[in-house]
């Protein structure tokens, strides 16, 4: 087996830390070579992925961040038999030609109404009885409502692997099929993306919608007014949306919640006796953690007909409006305030207001703990 790159998670991962420690350094130079995960995973040969990856650890190692390019596992290489040289399509087959496409008809909003109601009627005929038992369709959307929105009970396995992933063997056949049945059951409205959503929260608490989307993280104070303390924003993709990026940012950013029981001394002098060598660079991204100390809430507000380039013009909106507190960077948002950005502060508010009578306040929590 040839070494093509790292597996798509794994490279998200290291290119979020990559592109951390360039804006801790000042944002000196360029900044990090562009992954090719999401739409770039599939839409490049092998050829070109490993280029960019080598061109990512070659900016690492100029820029002295190769210690978050280390040495992977078998576990997290990307592995070919033969390097493939073509270009691929939205299929991830090659093409002989750049791929050229006319622009597909918008279905009316009849025609979506009628397709729905195909779906939500004959479901466990069109999938069958075992899919039917575990899923549910939820909706079109997209700008072409070309994306459907399932949901799945996700403590159960689908056939073709995982809800995230596809298996690497003949099984990940299965959700072709999956695809293609539902597309003849609603024809001639087609699904080119399949989205799977928690039929209900489950146990783990991973209700998060994997779309994109923006998150805040806040508190409620004393006299029951809402505290902004920190926006983010996530793009979408198997590894870059709402859920996957909330849970990576708690994981990475706990120090945050460290700090309401021990001393910054203390979390340091744990940083630098757990992790000698990386202690400098922990340091520095737990000053970005520690802005968020006191957070008692993360609110969140998915939009899967959001795309990604107005994910990021939004968010420029949402920090000047917001003004979130841990928030460094501060983009120049557009003259007038977008009306998607309206709806967004409206949703993020009432979260806020559904929840302030039983809100949650760390006074408490330290007090009720010392009893």
């Amino acid at each position: 087996m040839k070494f093509g790159c790292p597996r798509l998670d794994r490279w998200e991962v290291i290119d979020r830390r990559l592109c951390l420690a360039w804006e801790d350094a000042g944002k000196k130079g360029t900044p990090p070579p562009t992954p090719l995960i999401l739409a770039g995973w599939c839409g490049s040969n092998d050829y070109e992925k490993g280029a960019r990856w080598r061109e990512a650890a070659g900016w690492a190692e100029r820029y002295g961040f190769d210690h978050f390019t280390p040495e992977l596992s078998p576990e997290e290489i990307h592995s070919v038999t033969e390097m493939s040289p073509y270009y691929l399509g939205p299929t991830g087959k090659p093409m002989k030609l750049r791929w050229k496409s006319d622009p597909k008809k918008v279905p009316s909003p009849e025609e979506v109404d009628q397709a729905s109601r195909k779906l939500n009627d004959g479901w466990e005929t069109i999938v069958g009885t075992d899919l039917a038992k575990i899923t549910s369709p939820q909706g079109f959307f997209g700008a072409n409502k070309r994306r459907l929105v399932v949901r799945a009970r996700m403590s159960a396995d689908p056939p073709w692997g995982s809800w995230t992933s596809l298996a690497p063997d003949e099984r990940r056949r299965s959700f072709t099929q999956f695809r293609e049945a539902i597309s003849k059951a609603i024809a001639p409205l087609e699904v080119d993306h399949i989205d799977f959503v928690p039929l209900v929260p489950d146990e783990k608490g991973t209700g998060v919608a994997p779309f994109h989307g923006f998150y805040l993280w806040g508190r409620y104070e004393a006299n029951g007014l809402w505290r902004n303390i920190y926006l983010g924003k996530a793009g979408f993709g198997k590894t870059a949306h709402l859920r996957a990026r909330i849970l990576e940012e708690l994981k990475d950013e706990r120090a945050c919640i460290w700090a309401e029981f021990v001393s910054e001394k203390t979390l340091r002098v744990a940083s630098r006796r757990n992790h000698p060598k990386m202690c400098p660079v922990y340091d520095k991204h737990m000053v970005r953690a520690l802005r968020k100390t006191g957070t008692t809430h993360i609110a969140w507000v998915a939009d899967p007909e959001l795309s990604n380039s107005a994910v990021e013009n939004i968010e420029s909106d949402l920090i000047e409006t917001l003004n979130p507190a841990a928030n460094v960077s501060h983009p120049v948002p557009p003259v007038s305030l977008q009306q998607h950005t309206k709806q967004i502060i409206a949703e993020f508010r009432s979260l806020v207001h559904r929840y302030r009578s039983d809100r949650y306040r760390l006074t408490e929590r330290r007090r009720s703990a010392s009893q």
